[in-house]
């Protein structure tokens, strides 16, 4: 996984590089959680991780799961 992107407070948005879920991206939040989930468009319904093309321009913090969202601060 590379880190595209630092979103502040040691979170991170990786892409998978390689594997079957190669072109993903997921929400690293272990500095504070401890929890490593994928992005998607539809969590609620069992939607798929989402590819690096429907991630950008989006706020990760909008596509993570509801019931894995740490406070926000500010």
């Amino acid at each position: 996984m590379i880190r595209p992107l630092e979103t502040s407070c040691g979170f991170a948005t990786p892409r998978a590089l390689t594997g079957p879920l190669a072109g993903t991206v997921w929400w690293d939040g272990r500095a504070t959680c401890d929890l490593i989930v994928p992005l998607s468009l539809d969590h609620a319904g069992g939607g798929r991780p989402a590819a690096f093309c429907e991630w950008l321009g989006r706020d990760s913090w909008d596509l993570l799961p509801p019931d894995s969202r740490p406070r926000r601060w500010g």
